[in-house]
Order: C-alpha cells, then structure tokens, then sequence
C-alpha cells in the first residue's frame, strides 16, 4: 500500500486560493498537477478541500436565472418538460363502519388458520373481518368483492 505523503503547505494555500475562483475543480487538479509538476487527482483535491472544511456543495451555484439555456444536440429539438402541478392530495377513505353481523374483526395475531383475511382500516396496523371461513383466505361475501366473476358480454 502507497504511503500517502503530507501536503505541502504551498500547495495548500496555492488550492485554497484556486477555489475562490469559478475555475471547475477538474480544471484546477489540471492547474496544480502542471504547476508543481505532481500529478494530482480531482478526487484527491476534493478529499484535501475536505480535510480543509471548504465547502464545496455551494461553488459555482448559480441562481436560475443566470444559467445559460443548453442547445441541442445534433440539431435535434430538445423537449422542454412544462412544470407541473403539485398532485392532490390523496382523498381519505370513507370512515369503516363497525363490523357486520358474524364479522368479529381480529387483529393480525388473533387470526386463525379458518378467518376471514378481508383486511379494515386505512394503514396498519389494520384489522381483519374474522368470519369463519370454509375456503381461506375469504369468507363468501369478502371473496365476491375480491374476486368478482367475469361477466358474459
């Protein structure tokens, strides 16, 4: 393994002044690998600007305003996406009604191998119909809503 060797301290300074400018940081690991005649990565002057708390994030952020419009590639129109509304908020479920006769309403733990999986409620934890069923996972009036027959047309 390559022992990494310590900056100089005029490299030091020569970056922290390099980032000042609105040169790309790709454009100044460039600059410095000639200065000093080191060849010296993008990835290690990002690694050494973080060592040294530069802020990096916020370089070269420009309002929207200021950002020059691109130009098409190979004089092909370029399709420009309209913004979009925000989507509506989803509508709430209708409040559940207490059980139906012969349903119970079992939590998740309370289900038996034979109750009815027809699940109730919004989000979880939710709660299950129970009715004792002949054929899992639904009992006869929970299957016709999930599984409704094909119609004749």
């Amino acid at each position: 393994m390559k022992r990494r060797e310590p900056w100089p301290d005029d490299r030091t300074e020569y970056l922290r002044a390099a980032l000042k400018t609105d040169a790309s940081l790709h454009r100044i690991a460039d600059d410095m690998s000639k200065h000093f005649d080191v060849p010296i990565s993008r990835s290690a002057l990002i690694g050494k600007a973080h060592r040294l708390g530069e802020d990096l994030k916020m370089r070269n952020a420009k309002p929207d305003d200021e950002k020059k419009p691109t130009t098409p590639r190979r004089g092909r129109p370029r399709k420009v996406a309209e913004p979009q509304a925000h989507p509506a908020p989803p509508t709430p479920l209708p409040p559940q009604a207490g059980p139906r006769p012969g349903e119970v309403w079992l939590t998740f733990e309370q289900l038996k191998h034979d109750s009815c999986r027809y699940p109730f409620g919004p989000r979880p934890p939710f709660l299950f119909c129970g009715t004792a069923t002949q054929e899992p996972p639904y009992c006869v009036a929970h299957a016709e809503l999930c599984y409704p027959r094909l119609r004749l047309r």
